[in-house]
């Protein structure tokens, strides 16, 4: 399928042909969901959450007094 393009007074020939076809997939079924399983997938993730943030408050508490006691014994 060729089309004649007129663009800025120019003619462009161009070949616009489709070379797949799109993939159409049929989403009747519906799927059963486990309510326990998704309960469990939140808990194991705000404990995850809980662990970042402890392991972060330990990381800037151990900076500070490092940097503290840097500065304590040259000056």
């Amino acid at each position: 399928m060729s089309k004649n393009i007129f663009y800025s007074s120019k003619l462009i020939n161009d070949n616009l042909k489709i070379e797949s076809t799109p993939v159409i997939v049929n989403i009747s079924k519906k799927q059963k969901v486990d309510i326990n399983k998704l309960l469990n997938r939140v808990r194991v993730k705000e404990k995850y959450e809980k662990k970042q943030k402890f392991l972060f408050l330990a990381v800037s508490i151990l900076s500070l007094t490092s940097v503290g006691i840097f500065l304590k014994f040259f000056n």
